[in-house]
């Protein structure tokens, strides 16, 4: 008997320590929600992601992101969850296609993305090719 009570308390403790966790993991998901209501985004394919994912809940890849991250508060879970999906998307085209995409990754000049036919001349693809 004293075995069975030991083993029904730590199963509460344990019960117990995922609700914690997942109270705090709503925090963070609703005070995402507030960042992008209050306009903190003001890339509209930023707040798309954002905003799939929080309709998912609890079963999306953000939730998971959050959970398994040492992430602050709510900002740095947003900034860092962006960071990681574009990262895991160019990361995935390396492998696909096999190319090393590390030029684009070190470039901080806005204007090299932009979309006119001089800014993207700038950045020549076909070089990076392994």
């Amino acid at each position: 008997m004293q075995a069975f009570e030991t083993g029904v308390r730590d199963i509460a403790r344990e019960w117990d320590g995922e609700l914690a966790e997942q109270a705090k993991d709503k925090v963070i998901l609703d005070g995402i929600q507030a960042l992008i209501e209050q306009g903190t985004f003001k890339d509209a394919s930023q707040v798309a992601d954002l905003t799939y994912e929080l309709k998912l809940g609890e079963e999306s890849l953000l939730a998971r992101f959050i959970r398994f991250q040492p992430v602050k508060n709510s900002l740095d879970a947003a900034v860092s969850f962006l960071a990681w999906k574009h990262m895991k998307a160019i990361v995935e085209l390396e492998e696909t296609f096999n190319v090393n995409l590390d030029y684009v990754r070190s470039v901080k000049d806005c204007d090299l993305y932009g979309t006119s036919e001089s800014a993207m001349t700038l950045i020549n693809f076909s070089v990076m090719s392994q």
